[in-house]
């Protein structure tokens, strides 16, 4: 099962990939209403929605695995194999979080620029917050209501951009919450892992203690056996000379 998992974190870790690389093809077109871009835009989405449900069955394998170890003989080793593939994971959900951040930056660069375009009145402070106001809605209405009428009707097309980035931006957002959520959720599993171990060292010194302490009594009471026995043939040999 172990060796299962890891395949699934190499197949995952392919699909970040993917994404890493989608991005920047999306990036690179001229125009999110593109045929071209509208294909990527779509492969992008299916790659994340795989991406999620495959870091999700991963949380679930793992913790199944994690409860079915606790019943066998060699926990020690396989605790070892889990703890390992759980920081892989870990490590696979940030390196995620890393392609949607970048994503996320590059998206705010271009969208900040778009702004300016629709209504080139805005200062930089008004600029960032309808910014953070349409990243975290996902909607690009209140630049329509911003620009005038005869500004509106020559950048319409780039309203359109600032609007899908808006929604882009967003979508973008939920999907770093739910990383967020999953590296929660792994860091969780290593936790109690932890104190699974934890556990099983504190028991094992204990046995070992009890042991040590054991063999102690026992030493003790091998020469308190020799002991009396000496006294007694001591007392027999005293009765001896008494009677004789």
């Amino acid at each position: 099962q172990i060796s299962d998992l890891q395949g699934a974190l190499r197949d995952v870790n392919g699909r970040v990939q993917l994404i890493g690389d989608l991005h920047m093809r999306m990036l690179a077109m001229a125009s999110s209403e593109d045929r071209r871009a509208l294909e990527i835009k779509e492969q992008l989405e299916d790659a994340k929605a795989a991406a999620r449900s495959q870091f999700q069955s991963l949380r679930d394998r793992v913790h199944s695995l994690e409860q079915a170890n606790l019943s066998l003989a060699d926990t020690d080793v396989r605790e070892e194999q889990l703890s390992g593939l759980k920081e892989r994971v870990k490590a696979a959900i940030q390196r995620y979080g890393e392609v949607e951040r970048d994503y996320r930056r590059n998206q705010r660069s271009r969208l900040e620029r778009q702004v300016k375009v629709v209504n080139p009145d805005m200062t930089p402070d008004e600029v960032t917050e309808a910014v953070q106001v349409a990243e975290s809605s996902g909607e690009g209405a209140m630049f329509t209501q911003a620009s005038n009428g005869a500004r509106l009707n020559s950048a319409r097309g780039v309203l359109r951009e600032v609007q899908n980035r808006a929604a882009e931006l967003a979508r973008i957002e939920a999907t770093l919450i739910e990383l967020a959520e999953l590296f929660q959720d792994m860091s969780v599993l290593v936790e109690a892992q932890d104190d699974v171990i934890k556990e099983i060292e504190h028991n094992a010194v204990k046995t070992e203690v009890d042991m040590e302490t054991g063999l102690v009594d026992v030493k003790q009471a091998v020469v308190h056996a020799r002991n009396y026995r000496k006294y007694r043939w001591w007392c027999f040999g005293l009765i001896v000379v008494i009677l004789v």
